[in-house]
């Protein structure tokens, strides 16, 4: 009898893993992930960040989400497919959102096509993604730079206060200042985020406000 209880319980375990890898294999199939799993929140966290001006997801629209777990055509690397459903139907967007946020495309909504014919949303010309302070830092240099080649010297450190908010809302706040070697004069006070999008606070109110745009 116990002999038989325990090849019932094991085929009770093979049966349970079997279950557990066609789940597995339909979600790769693209089949809908849930939008408040782990796997919903890879595809929209980062997503959301982003400004509205770039994907569109504007609140007006009272957007509902399907969201799917594919991988690219050309690149075959795992991504995403969002699908924006808005009240109006002449404001749906197909997004598909590469698993580590790398890139994200508007597809043009003529089927399941390769990265080469969607528009490439993220990154563009002023907003990347940015993984650690090094790279916020480079990043705020850049855009001074381009918009103040005036400025032949500037120098930038971490502001002291700098913190993490989570995945999608991480900033980093820098001083912009006079390189002295034995100390640093503060001019202009910049946050920037790990979308790119970079706010310079303004000195009367203390206000953030973005500067770069996509």
């Amino acid at each position: 009898m116990l002999k038989q209880l325990r090849k019932l319980g094991f085929l009770c375990l093979c049966l349970l893993l079997l279950v557990g890898y066609g789940r597995a294999q339909a979600a790769q199939e693209g089949e809908a992930v849930d939008f408040n799993s782990p796997e919903g929140g890879a595809a929209t966290n980062f997503l959301f960040s982003l400004p509205k001006e770039l994907t569109g997801l504007f609140k007006d629209k009272n957007y509902t989400y399907r969201i799917e777990y594919t991988h690219f055509l050309e690149s075959k690397a795992p991504c995403y497919n969002v699908l924006c459903i808005g009240a109006d139907q002449a404001d749906n967007q197909w997004l598909v959102v590469a698993e580590d946020n790398s890139r994200i495309y508007r597809n043009p909504g003529n089927g399941t096509v390769g990265e080469s014919a969607m528009e490439l949303l993220f990154p563009n010309n002023r907003l990347k993604k940015l993984k650690t302070q090094e790279d916020a830092l480079n990043h705020l240099r850049e855009y001074l730079l381009e918009t103040s080649p005036d400025k032949k010297s500037f120098a930038l450190r971490l502001d002291p206060n700098s913190r993490a908010d989570g995945p999608g809302t991480w900033s980093i706040e820098i001083a912009l200042g006079e390189n002295h070697p034995d100390h640093f004069v503060t001019l202009e006070h910049y946050r920037v985020f790990n979308n790119g999008v970079i706010e310079k606070m303004a000195i009367l109110d203390g206000e953030y406000k973005r500067v770069n745009y996509a």
